[in-house]
């Protein structure tokens, strides 16, 4: 359908698409506004996906409705598929600010939208209370989550997602925060935590948010500043995040039930840190190690508690190693790791 240029033509009847749940548009070329402000009122219930609609600038357009004249539109959308949209400059246009609220999403995954440099508006993530999957991958422009409030002087915002389990930040070379100015963030249920090639930020600055003499890292170093729930039990890191100073920002009572853990670009400069991160999770069932120059895993001859590091590599069930092309040793000969081993699935 490379020549069509709108789905809507003119203002819609009362009685249009009022049953309408799910809405897929693919290799439109030509299109560039999904849902203008006039037919806005009429799509408040949908499953929204979009993909290689190569000419799409933003999806819903805010701009030019009255908002005077108009109650607030409480859209129900649930789920929200945005892929491969290589002009898309907006999912919201603008701020809605009350005006449009979307508190029934649950589901958002975007993913190949080189232009977008944010996804919510500053009033749209004040209000995700019911949002359980957030996915922002695969060479995505997005340089911060939320965008800076419009028209009003920076302040400390407090973003809460009380419902959230899985979120994966991925490849995202530009990604610089998660809100451009001073932030804390509360993530109650979370569950699985993904973030890897992500070069740009540091990923985790947590403090103790309640104290009176409260300090708010700079955001524009550290990608989460606030609290992850102590559920955590699926968690992706990188060598970046295996050093002294990004270990010392983690609580590691966020890990005390961690099952699987996924290690990525792994060298050999990482593997001390690693060790101490390791024998703080009593619980750990699977290792997945992707990629890197690491040339030996788990031992680490002469190293003080190793055989307390042994004994909580014990309860692991499942070891995956994937393009980990220098690696020589899972554990050496004579190190105590090895008799503490015992299900092995490679």
């Amino acid at each position: 359908m490379d020549k069509l240029e709108n789905i809507w033509h003119g203002q819609l009847t009362a009685d249009s698409f009022g049953k309408l749940k799910s809405l897929f548009i693919t290799e439109c070329r030509n299109l560039v506004t999904v849902f203008p402000w006039n037919v806005l009122e009429r799509f408040q219930r949908l499953e929204l996906y979009l993909g290689r609609c190569d000419s799409v600038q933003e999806i819903y357009q805010l701009e030019g409705f009255n908002v005077e004249a108009n109650v607030v539109a409480a859209f129900e959308l649930r789920d929200l598929s945005v892929c491969s949209l290589e002009s898309l400059k907006h999912v919201w246009s603008k701020d809605p600010q009350g005006v449009f609220t979307f508190q029934s999403l649950i589901s958002i995954r975007v993913y190949g939208c080189e232009v977008l440099k944010n996804l919510f508006p500053t009033s749209m993530a004040e209000g995700l209370l019911q949002l359980e999957q957030l996915q922002i991958e695969n060479h995505c422009g997005v340089e911060e989550i939320v965008a800076k409030a419009e028209g009003v002087e920076l302040a400390p915002y407090f973003f809460k997602f009380p419902q959230p389990t899985f979120l994966e930040l991925s490849n995202l070379p530009d990604l610089r925060s998660f809100y451009p100015g001073t932030y804390t963030c509360e993530w109650q249920k979370l569950r699985r935590l993904d973030i890897y090639d992500c070069p740009k930020v540091m990923k985790f600055a947590y403090q103790q948010l309640d104290s009176k003499d409260q300090k708010h890292p700079n955001s524009t170093t550290f990608l989460f500043v606030g609290k992850v729930s102590p559920n955590l039990e699926e968690l992706t890191l990188e060598s970046e995040n295996l050093t002294a100073t990004q270990l010392g920002q983690l609580p590691f009572d966020c890990f005390s039930k961690l099952k699987v853990l996924t290690l990525r670009a792994l060298r050999n400069e990482s593997r001390p840190f690693l060790l101490c991160f390791l024998e703080r999770l009593c619980y750990l069932e699977e290792v997945i190690v992707c990629s890197g120059s690491l040339e030996e895993l788990f031992s680490h001859g002469g190293f003080v508690g190793e055989e307390e590091r042994a004994k909580t590599l014990a309860r692991v069930k499942t070891l995956h190693l994937t393009a980990v092309h220098n690696l020589k040793h899972i554990w050496k000969q004579d190190s105590q790791v090895e008799p503490f081993f015992n299900i092995f699935r490679l």
